[in-house]
């Protein structure tokens, strides 16, 4: 299974993950350092495409000492999810992938808001 069709795969399950991402001076010293692979250093990168492309956040840590913040900043997006819903006006059976595209209008007097959402779903097929 290429990435591609390991990310068609994902898109039908609402697959919430949390990973890590790195950069590029994280990826040299990886390998020059620590010995590690090129798999092994594009892990966060895979998690971080994974939760991108069914919804979900990814919060990188690049040391332990921030895993107390980000573990309130996971409680907070938690505890502020709003669920929306929608009835498709393509109604056809085909099985295709249809986008969603979800616009959120900023309001007046609060901090910047952001949404997340899955970008997409397969149309049933019966």
């Amino acid at each position: 299974m290429n990435l591609e069709e390991y990310f068609d795969f994902l898109r039908p399950d609402d697959i919430r993950l949390k990973g890590t991402r790195i950069g590029i001076e994280s990826i040299l010293y990886e390998y020059l350092h620590r010995g590690r692979t090129p798999e092994e250093m594009s892990g966060p990168s895979l998690l971080s495409e994974m939760a991108e492309q069914t919804g979900g956040r990814h919060f990188p840590v690049d040391n332990l000492n921030e895993l107390p913040d980000v573990a309130a900043k996971i409680g907070m997006e938690l505890r502020n999810q709003y669920l929306l819903g929608y009835t498709p006006t393509n109604q056809g059976r085909d099985g295709k992938y249809r986008r969603v595209q979800v616009k959120l209008v900023q309001p007046r007097g609060l901090p910047p808001l952001h949404a997340t959402w899955r970008l997409g779903y397969y149309a049933p097929v019966q």
